[in-house]
């Protein structure tokens, strides 16, 4: 993300990411669709903020970005905040979001021990509050197990609705990582998959990059994506480092 200032057109455009790989609904596997049904129903009044509970890399940030894109198709006005790129931002472009029907804070444990950012999402929240806007947050634990400063902030997250996103087995891996690739245009196998997951963490993020790898070095090389050819790629050094 590059440096936007304070400009609030320049934050707007960066916080809807709509125009870079699609983050659907239908991509994301979970074993409970429990979490994907509430966040399909953003658009109604009964709806109350949300947290996103989950470890790194069950894809909480696929569903925030998921969430976003459903909302915006709905025209709803939409703004995404990930506080992990927060040095590309600064605590005053806060300021205003409550004018959008959506704000999505992205790894709001992130800002932990930092004042300026903790008191300028405490206000944006506030803010929406009084105008009705929905929010929705995600973070490692619980807005107990937070290491927040600001008490009236870690009140605030508590009182959201938690919505705990689960890790995959090796099943439900293979098959996210198979709509992955349905979603670049190339087909993988659950062989290749279940090779990826012998050889790489249990991670999305990596898993979900390695797919997105392997396509592009399927297209370049007009070859087809077999445990033989992904196992020469790794050889060579173009998909990444893997643990085994």
């Amino acid at each position: 993300m590059k440096q936007a200032g304070l400009d609030r057109g320049a934050l707007r455009q960066q916080t809807l990411p709509f125009g870079r790989r699609s983050y659907g609904f239908a991509e994301f596997v979970a074993e409970d669709r429990t979490v994907v049904d509430w966040l399909q129903g953003v658009g109604r009044a009964d709806r109350h903020h949300g947290l996103l509970v989950g470890a790194s890399g069950v894809g909480k940030s696929h569903l925030m970005l998921a969430t976003c894109g459903q909302a915006h198709a709905m025209g709803l006005g939409v703004a995404y905040i990930p506080l992990a790129e927060r040095s590309a931002l600064a605590p005053q472009m806060l300021h205003d979001l409550d004018a959008h029907d959506l704000v999505c804070f992205d790894d709001v444990g992130a800002i932990a021990g930092e004042r300026a950012w903790e008191q300028a999402v405490f206000a944006c929240y506030n803010a929406c509050d009084d105008a009705g806007r929905l929010m929705l947050f995600a973070a490692g634990n619980t807005a107990s197990a937070l290491p927040l400063e600001l008490a009236d902030l870690q009140s605030r997250l508590a009182a959201a609705v938690v919505l705990r996103v689960n890790a995959l087995d090796d099943h439900g891996l293979t098959e996210a990582m198979m709509r992955r690739a349905d979603a670049g245009g190339f087909r993988l196998v659950p062989a290749v998959a279940e090779f990826l997951i012998r050889r790489f963490p249990r991670d999305m993020h990596v898993l979900a990059a390695t797919v997105d790898r392997i396509a592009s070095l399927s297209l370049a090389e007009q070859r087809r994506v077999t445990v033989p050819a992904v196992s020469g790629w790794l050889t060579d050094g173009l998909l990444g480092t893997a643990y085994d």
